[in-house]
């Protein structure tokens, strides 16, 4: 598999499914190391301010912990400091994330692998999401998931996406592997396409609340709280849009 060190497109997968991408067979197919969240990577590697490293580095570990939401007035600006500067790269990221899908698909041989399990199930490619429909979950019995997307999950992430005791394929790497079956790249690119969007939308606005923040000393606690609460918010909603908008085709 290629090595891929391109910044934007690895901070782009993590903030859109970080399951997928955090999850340690993901990183030993396609060779990459999820930067800037491995701790043997360095500022230096990514040729990256030390600052945006480090509030990098931070966001992922609160990620992690589930402790992103927080009202410290600092730490907020901080986040919003390095949103403001990735923001732009994040868009650039997207636009790679569609060209580097579109050229590893064939790279990696995924739709053969795909053809070949839909095959060993007996079943034929199209028949099957003539019968299905592209943007649907499966309407067939246990049997029939069973056949198809746990040997697809097999193929992709190895044993270890299996869940001990029952074999099934872990709920996380649900996403990846229905937009596997279904070629839905495209799709999900248009789906990245709109989140950023809408996440630029809304950066902009809180931009402004945070140097209203700053400027006045004379704000009520109550606005103070309020604006703190909307940028909470976005920080929120950015990580956890592009996953949202995935699941909505893959459902």
């Amino acid at each position: 598999m290629p090595t891929l060190d391109h910044t934007s497109l690895l901070l782009t997968l993590f903030v859109d499914m970080p399951h997928v991408v955090m999850w340690p067979n993901f990183q030993a197919l396609t060779q990459l190391t999820v930067v800037p969240f491995s701790p043997e990577c360095t500022a230096q590697d990514l040729e990256m301010e030390e600052e945006a490293y480090q509030y990098a580095r931070a966001f992922v570990a609160a990620w992690k912990t589930k402790q992103a939401n927080t009202s410290m007035r600092d730490d907020m600006d901080g986040r919003l400091k390095f949103m403001r500067g990735k923001l732009d790269q994040w868009h650039e990221g997207r636009n790679h994330t569609r060209q580097w899908l579109s050229q590893k698909w064939d790279e990696w041989a995924f739709s053969e692998v795909v053809t070949e399990v839909f095959e060993a199930a007996g079943y034929d490619t199209w028949e099957f999401h003539k019968r299905n429909g592209a943007q649907e979950w499966m309407s067939a019995d246990d049997a029939e998931i069973y056949r198809v997307f746990r040997p697809l999950a097999v193929r992709f992430f190895g044993q270890e996406c299996l869940l001990s005791g029952d074999g099934m394929v872990n709920p996380k790497l649900k996403p990846f592997i229905k937009a596997l079956a279904y070629l839905n790249w495209e799709k999900l690119s248009k789906r990245w396409t709109r989140a950023l969007k809408q996440l630029r939308t809304s950066h902009h606005t809180l931009v402004k609340d945070l140097e209203k923040l700053k400027a006045h000393d004379s704000l009520t606690l109550k606005e103070i709280t309020s604006i703190i609460g909307r940028i909470k918010n976005i920080i929120t909603k950015g990580m956890k849009f592009g996953l949202e908008e995935v699941n909505k085709i893959t459902e």
